[in-house]
């Protein structure tokens, strides 16, 4: 099931923010627009997931995992027919949008986190990490670069709509809980004693999450990290290749960003099961305070990788982070309810961060303004974290290794 989900949901993210910046780059030559607009297109991915969030949730009790994965692959092979087709650059950018959303809300957060939560009860935030390290978002760039560049852009995407659904098939494996077929969820006979330092988390309100205020400072914190994720996938090919990069090479650094993100993404979600998930999100968001500015520093081109990879470092593992969170502050409550809620709340720093990226952009003619306005929201975010969520979170103990074997 692991295996299962970290395909889908890799496929998923390695075909649209994997591919957006060299798609964009690719066809900026035959469709003239600004910035802005294409800066759009995953702007609409981010939205449509939160959006769509509350219903996938009530989708999957309804009808199954494995039915809501099999409509997300179906609707992203859709995108790349469609987009192919494509006459103009509003056109492309909402055709990836809104298809490229369908599918990625079918895919990512609600639907893999569910299925793993159904089969684990130890190491789920270890089995949520290994879920959503970016493999292809880490393999995709140069791959779409080096399609586009020797095919061009319309064929490619043809290309990737078949490879699309030649993978359709393996989401017929997926079985939704283990008691389908006669086993047990990982660690449910074993009696692992709730730490002390438990006290308090069940006074929080479930029923109603969005009523807490470190609901919303989660939210915050977490939908800042996670709107870099599609800023800087938007950005950072643009950005390299007016720095006097080639396409190729500003792929490249997607890829660097990828690979980081997936030591990332186990580093962080094990540091959230031992010091918290308030803490390591802090750790996370004080990073990326730093790293935004240093983008600027003009170091050349290995020290602009050294930075993407820090940014990949330090993001990946937002979701499995935050849902260790949530699971702290909302012991008893509903898992799919909080991250659903999140997700939705979560939605507009994905779409607004990218876009006001482009709009400065286009305003003033440089990055300067973006990198440094962003660093000051995230040094406020950390601050958030560390003097305040943290005060309210269970700090999880992990259970004996014994135990867990």
């Amino acid at each position: 099931m692991v295996v299962l989900a970290f395909l889908c949901t890799n496929l998923v993210l390695g075909l649209t923010f994997g591919i957006y910046g060299p798609f964009v780059a690719g066809i900026s030559g035959e469709f003239a627009a600004s910035r802005s607009l294409f800066s759009g297109g995953l702007a609409l991915v981010v939205t449509l997931m939160g959006l769509l969030a509350p219903a996938i949730g009530r989708a999957v009790g309804r009808w199954s995992i494995r039915r809501v994965m099999s409509i997300g692959l179906m609707a992203l092979a859709l995108m790349f027919v469609l987009a192919s087709m494509a006459a103009s650059a509003w056109q492309f950018v909402a055709i990836f949008g809104l298809l490229g959303g369908v599918a990625a809300a079918c895919l990512v957060i609600v639907p893999p986190t569910t299925l793993i939560n159904n089969w684990f009860v130890e190491q789920r935030g270890k089995a949520t990490g290994l879920v959503m390290m970016p493999f292809l978002v880490m393999a995709m760039p140069p791959l779409a670069a080096a399609a586009i560049t020797g095919f061009g852009w319309r064929p490619t995407s043809v290309g990737l709509a078949v490879v699309v659904l030649l993978l359709l098939p393996l989401t017929r494996l997926i079985v939704d809980r283990p008691g389908d077929i006669g086993q047990s969820a990982l660690g449910a006979d074993s009696a692992v004693p709730i730490p002390a330092a438990a006290q308090g988390s069940d006074s929080i309100d479930t029923a109603y999450p969005m009523r807490e205020p470190t609901f919303w400072a989660t939210t915050y914190c977490g939908g800042i990290v996670a709107g870099t994720g599609v800023t800087i996938s938007t950005h950072l090919v643009p950005f390299a290749t007016g720095a006097g990069y080639s396409l190729q090479s500003a792929a490249y650094l997607l890829t660097v960003m990828g690979g980081a993100g997936m030591a990332g993404g186990v580093f962080f979600g094990l540091l959230a099961d031992r010091i918290g998930g308030a803490r390591t999100l802090g750790l996370m968001c004080l990073a990326l305070a730093l790293l935004w500015p240093a983008l600027l520093s003009g170091g050349g081109y290995f020290a602009l990788a050294l930075v993407t990879a820090g940014f990949g470092l330090s993001m990946s593992a937002v979701i499995p982070v935050v849902a260790t969170l949530f699971g702290n502050l909302f012991r008893t409550g509903s898992f799919a309810r909080v991250m659903g809620l999140y997700s939705l709340s979560a939605m507009p720093f994905g779409l607004l961060m990218p876009i006001a990226a482009g709009w400065l952009f286009d305003l003033t003619g440089s990055y300067h303004a973006v990198f440094l306005g962003f660093a000051l929201l995230f040094a406020a975010a950390a601050a958030l974290l560390f003097f305040y969520v943290h005060r309210v979170e269970t700090v999880p103990r992990p259970a004996p290794l014994v135990a867990q074997a």
